[in-house]
């Protein structure tokens, strides 16, 4: 029998979205020998919260530049169905009465569109959604089903409208792609990107967002349609 690992539970279907959704993780062990998933966070002091990408390819360019910033490199890509968020929300449930997550759906860039680059890991755009910890939440009788916010994905449509007639729909036929692939692809990402950790920034950077496209083979850059406008106003 195989040791369990706390937050993972393969194909556990916690929760509904217009895309798929993924995590970068790696599996860690407390003093007393438990093992558990480890899952990237993201997000300032304000707010913080597990980062769950809408695009596989950002996922495995995060999990990419972790690893090579990292001395152990082990951060994995893990479908969100595959973790145990019914476990992650009762452990935080005497910390928090909401559990915080961070919808990512590309990164940031300068004036110079070069990606900005934070210690070891790429600047991503997100909108955080919270969802009430239930007292009632139990692993067996009653699990966490996440439904998140559609508009939130309208929002990512309005800032990637000038690379996609429908990011969703765009974004989820790229999800579908062989896992190897999708991690070649983010090889080539990173070592193609130009990256800033000092970025140029103006007033209107924070409406920009960027990622690299499989089609065109390059770094694609789009930006919101309507500077300003809602979710835009709950950017992070």
């Amino acid at each position: 029998m195989s040791e369990k690992i706390y937050f993972y539970s393969s194909s556990a279907n916690n929760y509904i979205s217009p895309t798929s959704l993924w995590s970068v993780a790696r599996t860690s062990i407390n003093a007393d020998g438990v093992h558990w998933l480890e899952t990237q966070w993201v997000g300032g002091s304000d707010v913080q919260g597990m980062a769950l990408y809408t695009s596989v390819l950002d996922a495995a360019i995060a999990a990419e530049v972790l690893n090579q910033g990292s001395s152990t490199p082990d951060w994995q890509i893990y479908p969100f169905a595959d973790l145990n968020i019914t476990e992650m929300m009762i452990s935080m449930k005497a910390r928090k009465a909401e559990y915080c997550i961070m919808l990512v759906f590309g990164f940031s860039i300068d004036d110079f569109r070069s990606v900005v680059c934070n210690s070891t890991l790429y600047r991503s755009l997100q909108f955080p959604e919270s969802f009430t910890i239930s007292v009632d939440l139990d692993p067996v009788s009653n699990k966490a089903v996440l439904k998140f916010d559609e508009i939130l994905f309208e929002g990512m449509n309005d800032y990637w409208h000038e690379e996609f007639a429908n990011y969703c729909e765009s974004i989820e036929r790229q999800n579908s792609l062989p896992l190897d692939l999708i991690k070649e692809y983010a090889r080539t990402a990173v070592s193609t990107a130009l990256v800033t950790t000092t970025p140029m920034i103006s007033p209107s950077t924070q409406y920009f967002v960027s990622t690299y496209s499989i089609e065109k083979q390059i770094w694609i850059v789009s930006s919101l349609q309507v500077n300003g406008s809602k979710p835009a106003n709950k950017l992070h």
